[in-house]
């Protein structure tokens, strides 16, 4: 486990983790044209984090709708998410950012990059939402170097840790982001 995961998994816990229970770590770490596209997130006891050259979707109970800049070069880039809960509401700490992976053919190519985290606790009504600034950025996580010019598709996740101890995982995507020479 990376030391950003562990102080993550700290800050977290110290921020008011309900029940004693510790929560699962997050994954390691222009203008903004809206998406109105909606993908749904899941629930479940154990979130497993996402790793370079992974596979990742969209799916589950929790839908999160993007916006995202149509084009970036191979530096940082910032959007924002948006969760938004069905019927039941929504209640935890999660961390302040939602977490940003670019991919390619559903693979991925670029991991979210490294925060300062400090919990935040989270209170969405039914059919209620909360926004999240979602930072990424266009390096390659094979080689730490820049992204090669072309297209891809953006994941974020977010990861709630309920009062109860369990987790619930939004993820939302793909929306298109075309990286440009510098």
């Amino acid at each position: 486990m990376s030391w950003i995961r562990v102080i993550a998994a700290a800050a977290l816990c110290a921020s008011g983790c309900a029940g004693g229970q510790p929560p699962v770590a997050p994954p390691s770490p222009a203008p903004v044209a809206p998406d109105t596209s909606a993908t749904d997130g899941e629930r479940r006891a154990d979130v497993v984090p996402v790793g370079c050259g992974e596979s990742i979707g969209a799916s589950g109970p929790v839908k999160m709708t993007g916006e995202f800049p149509a084009t970036t070069t191979p530096d940082q880039f910032t959007g924002k998410v948006t969760i938004i809960a069905g019927t039941a509401k929504i209640t935890g700490v999660t961390t302040p950012g939602a977490d940003v992976y670019l991919a390619r053919d559903g693979k991925i190519v670029s991991v979210p990059v490294p925060k300062d985290l400090v919990g935040r606790q989270v209170d969405i009504e039914p059919g209620g939402s909360a926004a999240f600034d979602a930072p990424g950025s266009a390096r390659d996580c094979a080689t730490d170097g820049q992204l090669a010019p072309g297209r891809y598709e953006i994941y974020a996740k977010i990861v709630l840790t309920e009062a109860e101890g369990s987790s619930m995982e939004a993820t939302g995507g793909p929306w298109p982001l075309e990286v440009i020479a510098e």
